[in-house]
């Protein structure tokens, strides 16, 4: 007895739309994941991840409360819960390897809770494979596999499209929507003015939908102003800080400028891949679309989405238009509300951010992007007569989605490259600067240094580093701490005499690594030709400044920890 797998999948949607999360999963993995034996950990991972390895159950138990009975750090300890509480599970599951697999699991959730309120909002199956496709391909955003990022701010939009499903629900349920939100604010707060949208998602017009958008924003208010005076109240330095520009001039202009680029750069990075086009990523980019245009091709054959006349715009035009075209214009308004307000409360990032950790600028604008590029897209197909165009349209988008496919893998290389320049980077240090005592500087000049475009490769967060290697002795009061010095460097790290001066203009680091250090015990190091080499002096305003002499090795009688053995004993 033979089964035609085809038919089958029509007389059971429940196994279509099972068989179409298990691809998008498959291509969320191949986009962002598949170089991941090679990832290692970066800037803030490099600043919180460390110790969660190293700790104890009980020791991370007792992080993990000691951050969720604050307010202080940020307005954000359900952030800094998950990653402690992640780090740990998937270090203890499967080594670094194991973490990437629960940031690839957290994302993989959002993906189908988001896939599953496209099946809410239109039965048109087309409308979830192309918006799910959009969802999974968003690269304005670069950091889905940035651990911090993937465990720390993703279950922010755990939590919207949670309250998006609930908001759905014609029951009481629908106002533990407004708890969930409560946790998008106080896990990573960007996401948080998407749910001005929701009421669009409902199939309410007139004067009901006016009323929930009423009724919605108010409450919306009533709890983001909750949670400012809390953080105000606790400390939130960033809170405190905030001036008029930054609460209400900034806010604007980026809700200007965000939206453009993270609907722009789905038409940017095919740019950039044929810019640094080789043959595995042509290869990548080909077969992705190729896969993707079958996709689309079976799910619009299937549904024959009927044709719209749009134009002309005249009178009696929204009564001409079907019920399925009205939805897709609602839609579209929602997904546009949303990318817009995906950006006020990213003040102190740059809203044009297109490479690098920055871009979490977009983080939010992810929901928004796939809505409107899911409507686009099909209320299109319906306006465009003679099925040769509406083919063609699916060719081009294919083509689109498979380039940004293969966009993935330049910045997983870029990943990749950027652990392996960590990892050479400290073993050629160490061996020159073990020596180094309680007050040691050790300053490197950058221009043999090598830079990665995606993730940062030993910058601001090097001052930090020694003490995740060594546990050093507890009466030392200033360990030392390496600093990359910045462009221009010279011109000001003496300024008090026998000292060098490090703060943000002369060196990469943040203000707690700031500070004056003795000049005799200082060591410098250059990187010209890309070769460390330790200096014993150093040449300043024709003043030759006399540095810490080489001494014994003292760093290999300190304990080490979890993180060097990855970094320095790795090869």
């Amino acid at each position: 007895m033979t089964v035609n797998f085809s038919s089958l999948i029509e007389k059971r949607p429940c196994l279509k739309l099972a068989l179409l999360l298990i691809i998008l999963a498959f291509l969320a993995w191949s986009a962002r994941f598949w170089l991941s034996s090679g990832f290692g950990l970066y800037e803030d991972d490099l600043t919180y991840i460390p110790g969660a390895i190293d700790a104890s159950f009980s020791e991370m138990m007792r992080d993990v409360s000691a951050q969720l009975t604050t307010m202080s750090h940020q307005g954000r300890p359900l952030m800094w819960s998950w990653v402690i509480l992640f780090s740990y599970l998937g270090w203890h599951l499967g080594g670094l390897q194991g973490i990437y697999v629960i940031a690839y699991l957290i994302w993989l959730v959002n993906i189908v809770l988001f896939v599953l309120l496209l099946r809410k909002l239109n039965e048109s199956f087309f409308f979830s494979v192309i918006g799910g496709l959009v969802y999974v391909l968003f690269s304005a955003d670069t950091n889905q596999a940035f651990l911090f990022n993937a465990l720390g701010l993703q279950p922010a939009l755990t939590f919207l499209l949670i309250a998006m499903h609930l908001y759905l629900r014609d029951t009481k349920a629908r106002w533990l929507a407004y708890l969930f939100l409560l946790l998008v604010l106080i896990n990573y707060e960007t996401p948080f003015w998407l749910f001005l949208a929701a009421p669009l998602l409902r199939e309410e017009t007139g004067k009901p939908l006016w009323k929930k958008l009423l009724v919605n924003a108010i409450l919306m208010g009533i709890i983001f102003v909750g949670i400012y005076f809390i953080r105000q109240l606790a400390g939130d330095t960033r809170v405190a800080a905030l001036s008029l520009q930054d609460m209400i001039i900034t806010p604007i202009k980026h809700m200007a400028i965000g939206p453009a680029v993270s609907l722009g750069i789905y038409f940017l990075r095919p740019v950039l891949v044929l810019r640094a086009l080789t043959p595995f990523l042509a290869i990548m980019a080909l077969l992705s679309a190729g896969a993707m245009f079958a996709m689309l091709m079976y799910a619009f054959r299937k549904e024959k989405l009927p044709a719209v006349k749009i134009f002309p715009l005249k009178k009696g035009w929204w009564e001409r238009l079907s019920p399925e075209f009205k939805r897709e214009l609602r839609l579209l308004l929602a997904g546009l509300i949303m990318v817009v307000f995906a950006y006020p409360l990213t003040i102190i990032l740059r809203p044009y951010a297109i490479s690098g950790r920055e871009t979490r600028v977009h983080f939010a604008g992810v929901v928004g992007a796939a809505l409107v590029g899911a409507c686009v897209a099909t209320m299109v197909l319906r306006a465009l007569k003679g099925q040769g165009w509406r083919v063609a349209l699916l060719g081009l988008i294919s083509l689109v989605l498979g380039m940004n496919f293969a966009f993935g893998f330049v910045i997983q290389k870029a990943y990749v490259r950027a652990w392996d320049l960590q990892k050479s980077f400290w073993q050629a240090l160490i061996p020159l600067v073990s020596d180094a005592v309680d007050g040691t500087a050790i300053l490197v000049e950058p221009s043999g240094m090598e830079d990665v475009l995606y993730i940062d490769a030993n910058t601001w967060v090097l001052p930090r580093m020694l003490e995740r290697f060594y546990v050093f002795p507890e009466d030392w009061e200033r360990v030392p701490a390496v600093y990359r010095l910045a462009k221009f460097w010279e011109e000001n790290i003496v300024r008090v005499p026998g000292y060098f001066t490090i703060d943000g203009t002369n060196s990469f680091a943040h203000l707690v690594a700031f500070g004056d250090y003795d000049q005799r015990l200082a060591i410098y190091i250059s990187t010209e030709g890309g070769t460390l080499e330790r200096k014993p002096t150093m040449t300043f305003l024709d003043e030759v400044i006399t540095l810490k002499p080489v001494g014994p090795d003292i760093f290999s009688t300190f304990e080490t920890t979890t993180l060097y053995d990855l970094m320095i004993r790795a090869d």
